[in-house]
């Protein structure tokens, strides 16, 4: 696994506390923006499939496309960072 999966996976809450990351926050814990966002989509997705008649896996197949995306800029940011840094925080 590498620094950036630990690191994703330790703010998602996909890791045990023995393997996350100690000094990233969890932000899938309820009641945080990310649970409530979250939360929304879901909702979304429920009144979309009831209203449109669509299959729960066709919203998935769309949902899972949009988290590559997701996670594609979050990959672009933290290299970014990381490159960043390793130029002693210069642009």
């Amino acid at each position: 696994m590498t620094d950036f999966e630990r690191i994703r996976d330790s703010t998602l809450g996909y890791l045990t506390p023995e393997e996350r990351v100690s000094w990233v926050s969890d932000l899938s814990r309820e009641g945080t923006d990310y649970d409530r966002a979250y939360q929304k989509l879901l909702s979304a997705r429920e009144r979309l499939c009831q209203r449109f008649a669509l299959q729960p896996e066709d919203m998935e197949a769309v949902l899972d496309a949009a988290y590559d995306l997701e996670q594609a800029v979050a990959r672009g940011i933290y290299d970014a960072a990381v490159d960043y840094a390793a130029r002693g925080f210069q642009l």
